[in-house]
């Protein structure tokens, strides 16, 4: 069997897809945070909103 690759190419952290779409990818650090914290929680909507 001969798989083919989904893409039509890989740069950096860009991927481009067979129809034209371009998605990037990032690696983000695990945090804990317990629900019952509101303002952590708050905290961390806050920065991720940034991605």
């Amino acid at each position: 069997m001969n798989l083919k690759a989904p893409y039509a190419g890989l740069r950096d952290n860009l991927l481009l897809t067979k129809t034209g779409e371009v998605w990037a990818y990032y690696r983000v650090r695990s945090e804990s945070i317990s629900t019952a914290n509101y303002d952590a929680k708050e905290e961390s909507k806050k920065r991720m909103r940034y991605f």
